[in-house]
């Protein structure tokens, strides 16, 4: 929680204390001004003075070193709170221990009883997850519901849920929340682009030198007290840097964009490294999205040939046909539209996906027809500036060997 310009965060120990963050650092308050809810199984945050590497292959078989530095972003930026993070999606084939990754970054950022949540069965059930727990983890998808994707997309933004109180006729329940959220499976499971769009992809390895659990469960909670005081000294860097940061043009998740920009100058001045992964990484999700769709596969096709087009909705549909039979795809493919405003309708849904590979659409009205114009355009990178940078130290980044305290 943010309370007079610093950044609190409750420990959930027995003695009610809490860390409070500034720019000039961070320490362990044992009267905290503010009273933070706990829930039932909540874990103690155990930290200490001494710092550690934030080594996060030390436990998790990342792909690349691009996804590493997005993920370690990403779990710093889990502690603050007030603007959307983006849902992770671990993807992986079977033995890259993608449920015990989930379950690492889950103890470190919100220790709980139970580290992993099961695929729900209703809004209610999900809603009740997604309120008990600061990072939500949805663990071994092989699909996603059309509903569930939607609603993460809205405990992204932030969103209440009302649902009657039990044993009762009027009374309610509201549950409010803005959640960071971790998806697994072998593949990546989110294919609706309002939720691709709000994601970062990462790779795991399969696992080669298998060693016991048991072992890296014991070598993890003996080093979690210094690596949560790595995480809160990175984070005090970052409210140093963040005011400094200034933005161009931005993809949808901007605050992300920024405040992971400063983490990573903190993680020692790898903020264009953070950009440049994370430009990639969203390139990645339009691929997903368009392998996906195959409305979204024929256009990309369609203005392969064509540097753009124009017509109504029902001569595009006649030109994709061409395009669907071109490329194999059967009539019957689930998705595929059987009329122009069906199209229409799926062309809205695919805008941002298709402009993430440089086709942009409008439409217009001419008379009594509707026109829809498609054409291609260079992709624009995001753009983020620093107005001023001071030394930032050493680097606490995964793999780099260095220590920050």
């Amino acid at each position: 929680a943010w309370h007079e310009g610093g950044l609190w965060i409750d420990l959930s120990d027995e003695n009610w204390r809490a860390v409070r963050i500034t720019p000039d650092g961070w320490g362990v308050v044992d009267n905290p001004p503010i009273i933070f809810r706990r829930i039932l199984y909540q874990r103690p945050m155990r930290v200490s003075d001494e710092s550690l590497p934030l080594d996060l292959r030390q436990w998790i078989n990342i792909r690349s070193e691009e996804d590493c530095l997005l993920l370690t972003v990403w779990l710093v930026s889990t502690f603050i709170p007030g603007f959307p993070h983006p849902v992770v999606i671990l993807y992986g084939p079977q033995g890259s221990g993608k449920t015990t990754a989930s379950r690492v970054l889950k103890t470190i950022a919100d220790p709980h009883e139970s580290e992993v949540v099961t695929v729900p069965r209703d809004p209610g059930e999900l809603a009740q997850a997604l309120y008990r727990h600061n990072l939500v983890v949805l663990d071994n998808l092989s699909d996603l519901p059309a509903w569930i994707s939607d609603a993460l997309c809205r405990a992204v933004s932030g969103e209440g849920f009302e649902k009657r109180r039990l044993y009762t006729d009027a009374d309610t329940i509201l549950f409010r929340y803005q959640r960071s959220i971790l998806l697994n499976g072998i593949t990546i499971v989110a294919t609706r682009p309002d939720l691709l769009d709000r994601s970062l992809i990462i790779g795991l390895d399969r696992i080669r030198d298998v060693r016991p659990e048991s072992e890296l469960w014991r070598e993890l909670r003996a080093a979690l007290p210094g690596l949560r005081a790595t995480i809160f000294k990175l984070l005090a860097k970052t409210l140093r840097i963040e005011p400094h940061v200034k933005c161009g043009s931005l993809h949808r998740m901007a605050d992300f964009s920024l405040w992971g920009y400063a983490i990573a100058e903190a993680l020692g001045g790898r903020g264009q490294e953070f950009l440049a992964a994370y430009q990639k990484n969203i390139g990645a999700q339009h691929e997903v999205a368009i392998e996906a769709s195959p409305v979204a596969t024929a256009i990309v096709a369609l203005l392969g040939e064509k540097h753009e087009w124009q017509g109504t909705p029902s001569e595009l549909l006649e030109e994709l046909e061409k395009t669907r039979e071109e490329l194999r795809i059967g009539p019957r493919t689930r998705g595929w539209p059987s009329q122009p405003n069906s199209l229409t309708r799926q062309l809205r849904r695919l805008k941002t996906t298709l402009e993430g590979v440089g086709i942009k659409m409008s439409e217009a009205r001419t008379g009594k027809r509707r026109i829809l114009y498609l054409f291609r355009e260079d992709v624009k990178n995001a753009v983020i500036t620093v107005t001023s940078r001071e030394s930032l130290g050493e680097s606490a980044f995964c793999g780099d060997g260095s220590g920050d305290g």
